[in-house]
């Protein structure tokens, strides 16, 4: 009996026999029928990652405006101008446009490594089908299918290991790193030592393998990264603060209470220096994978 399908990406496939494989995936060695791969496919859907719209740089401009830190200061700037204080004014209206642009090139960035990953998918893949070799779409590819690959080859899918031959791999897409990975077949006696395991969207730089599909679509590993790209990141309780900041200033706003202009304009470039801090951290990820993506697009041309 195979493991349900929304518990297989718990598996570590690299620790387990050949045999216990098939067994998990419910499939026998050597291939499938194209019978057996339809109907596996009516369970798994394609091969392939979600596509979405494609957001403009104004898109995430006026997102950006909306944002609570933003809202506090364009309150703060009406304040402060309404108290006749237009130096303040400028400067606080100032340090929202330099947030917004921030926040725009920032989220256009990581959007941009988001379809950067789309691109990598692979469109073609040779398998076996009813005992015969034949190459269709990467998308058609199922868990269980048996796939062949050769040197220039992209991964289609995440893959165990049947059979290697001096199979040398990039998967700077993963790591960031250069250095080619020795890939062979075997069973991994660690969890996390994954030599014989292939991930979608790398590159097969010198010798053959032969592997059966264990994973597909957004279940792989690069479906994984491409899916926590286009989340919304969670709220840090800095930014669930800001939220309850907008309530407080809008409330003084509609009273006219007479706050110290200054003081509460120092306040304000304090908490715009730490978001700026904060935006960078949290945006370095996305930049990294955003540029090797677009290296390993411009290796593969």
């Amino acid at each position: 009996m195979s493991i349900e399908l929304t518990d297989r990406s718990k598996i570590a496939w690299e620790t387990l026999p050949l045999p216990d494989v098939y067994h998990e995936l419910g499939v026998q060695a050597g291939g499938l029928s194209e019978t057996k791969a339809a109907h596996i496919r009516a369970r798994t859907g394609r091969n392939e990652l979600t596509k979405r719209r494609e957001k403009t740089a104004f898109d995430y401009f006026l997102r950006e405006l909306a944002n609570p830190l933003s809202l506090i200061l364009v309150f703060a700037g009406l304040t402060t101008f309404f108290l006749s204080s237009l130096k303040d004014a400028v400067v606080i209206f100032i340090a929202v446009a330099i947030n917004v642009v921030i926040g725009t090139i920032e989220e256009y960035q990581a959007d941009r490594a988001f379809l950067a990953l789309q691109k990598l998918e692979t469109k073609r893949a040779i398998v076996v089908r009813d005992g015969k070799k034949k190459v269709i779409d990467a998308s058609e590819l199922v868990p269980g299918d048996h796939v062949l690959l050769e040197a220039g080859s992209s991964i289609p899918a995440d893959i165990r290991v049947s059979k290697a031959g001096e199979l040398l791999v990039n998967e700077s897409i993963l790591s960031g790193e250069w250095e080619p990975v020795d890939k062979s077949e075997g069973v991994s006696q660690a969890k996390g030592d994954r030599h014989n395991l292939l991930f979608m969207g790398t590159l097969v730089l010198s010798g053959h393998a032969e592997g059966v599909v264990v994973r597909t679509g957004e279940k792989t590993m690069l479906g994984e990264i491409a899916d926590s790209l286009k989340k919304e990141p969670e709220k840090t309780p800095f930014e669930k603060s800001t939220a309850a900041q907008v309530a407080i200033i809008k409330y003084i706003t509609a009273f006219e209470i007479n706050i110290p202009v200054q003081t509460s304009t120092l306040i304000l470039r304090i908490s715009f220096m730490e978001v700026t801090s904060l935006r960078r951290i949290v945006v370095l990820p996305c930049r990294i994978s955003s540029s090797t993506s677009c290296d390993v697009c411009q290796k593969k041309r």
